[in-house]
């Protein structure tokens, strides 16, 4: 409420007391939203009650706001004022009337008891109906967010526990995780973290932190919860703990990586330094997805990165046109040739998750390339096409992202030295740099005679 509405009988303790006891006492506010008093016979402080009336129905719905400041002084919260008790009000009139508009257009409403963990529930519900992957969200969801908030009920959240939370995942360790874990590591023990160490932690908090607004943003959004209470907002992410993946593989280093590879693992290799392609994507490829006449592969979605059409370069083509000819559409591009066993895919002898982590320490050890996983091999090409002067919008394209925001994250810093190069090759050549400046002239005009303006200033000067 902008201000607060007078009322003879009821805004003083004085004019309340003369009241009669054991009755309530109204004091219409708007259309449909009442103020009520109630002064008990006992002699103790009066009671505040707001009543809203339903404009579809006419149904009442009322609620107790607390005890009036008659023989105690008003704190705002259990002995409530006069002027603060119609501020209490509005909020309840605010959430009858949202509540009505949902019932009317047939949204489902929820009631106090909705909890964080419902808000989770719905936000990956969401996720999934928009065909989003959804594998490494729940996995997070379940270990981090959960266990803290899962059944406290949004109404009851405060930036302070947010904050809290926030700082404890900065400030813990790693958590560990695979087969045989059972339970997460809650200190550092005798090992002193390091800056990078906690660097990293506060950047997986930020993630962390990202996800909990996510989905009680969402819940806002489907009116779930009461717009007026949103503690998260105010709760800040942690400042400069981001970092580029800086790594990726020089030409020479590529070259000695892909002839230290097994004879198998080699063309995986191959392709994903072609491509750009993540490894679950390789590992579903079909002859069928490369098109030698459009000089393009088809790259299937996984749970980052969206489906697309990928563009080779010359050399790519030749290599595709090589490792498919004469193969049947239907067969995987590539095979693992020394394992006879039919994997998650249903196919006998293609590469499978978790395949490519020993290949890639055996093929660093043959080529004495500095160890790395196979996720750097996009990187590298990523790099590569950023240093080539590629627009950032068509490296976006060829990864999969939806924007530039990930390639500017991750491939910034190489920027500078990629727009000068692409200034110094590319840049028109306008052969102007040997011309003089000249005055401008006209037929029939002397540049050296006194213009019009200049004998009109002259005539006025003289009167």
């Amino acid at each position: 409420m902008s201000r607060s509405k007078r009322s003879a009988q009821l805004e003083t303790k004085t004019k309340r007391l003369e009241l009669g006891a054991g009755m309530d006492h109204t004091e219409t506010l708007s259309s449909g939203r009442y103020l009520l008093y109630r002064r008990p016979a006992s002699g103790r402080n009066g009671t505040w009650r707001a009543r809203w009336r339903n404009p579809e129905n006419g149904k009442f719905l009322s609620k107790r706001l607390g005890a009036a400041d008659d023989f105690t002084d008003a704190d705002g919260i259990d002995v409530i004022d006069w002027k603060s008790v119609q501020k209490k009000a509005e909020v309840f009139f605010t959430e009858c009337a949202r509540t009505a508009q949902l019932e009317a257009i047939g949204e489902a409403v929820v009631d106090s008891a909705y909890t964080v963990g419902h808000a989770l529930r719905d936000h990956i519900t969401e996720c999934i109906r928009l065909g989003q992957e959804t594998a490494t969200l729940i996995a997070r969801i379940n270990a981090i967010i959960l266990p803290e908030f899962g059944e406290v009920p949004v109404a009851k959240l405060t930036t302070k526990k947010i904050e809290d939370w926030r700082d404890k995942m900065g400030d813990s360790p790693r958590r560990k995780t695979g087969w045989g874990v059972s339970e997460a590591r809650t200190d550092w023990g005798d090992v002193t973290p390091t800056d990078e160490q906690l660097r990293a932690r506060k950047a997986t908090a930020n993630r962390n932190l990202a996800t909990l607004r996510k989905a009680l943003s969402f819940a806002v959004e489907k009116h779930r919860v009461s717009r007026d209470h949103q503690p998260w907002k105010a709760v800040l992410s942690f400042q400069k703990v981001s970092k580029s993946r800086a790594r990726f593989l020089k030409v020479a280093e590529q070259r000695a990586l892909v002839k230290g590879c097994s004879d198998d693992f080699r063309p995986m290799v191959q392709a994903a330094l072609f491509t750009g392609s993540r490894y679950g994507p390789l590992c579903r490829l079909k002859v069928r997805d490369f098109d030698p006449i459009a000089e393009t592969i088809w790259i299937s979605k996984d749970k980052w990165d969206s489906s697309r059409y990928v563009h080779l370069a010359p050399e790519a083509v030749a290599w595709f046109k090589k490792v498919t000819k004469g193969r049947g559409g239907d067969e995987s591009m590539f095979l693992r040739k020394d394992v006879k066993r039919v994997n998650r895919l249903n196919l006998e002898g293609a590469w499978a998750r978790g395949d490519q982590d020993w290949q890639m320490v055996l093929a660093c050890r043959a080529s004495k390339v500095e160890p790395l996983v196979f996720h750097i091999l996009r990187h590298t090409y990523a790099s590569g096409l950023v240093n080539a002067g590629v627009p950032l919008v068509f490296v976006a394209k060829q990864l999969g992202h939806v924007d530039t925001r990930m390639v500017e994250h991750f491939y910034g810093h190489l920027c500078p030295s990629a727009l000068k190069e692409s200034v110094r090759v590319l840049s028109p050549v306008l052969g102007i740099a040997g011309s003089r400046n000249r005055p401008a002239t006209r037929k029939g005009f002397d540049p050296n005679e006194e213009n019009d303006s200049q004998v009109r200033r002259k005539r006025i000067a003289k009167k």
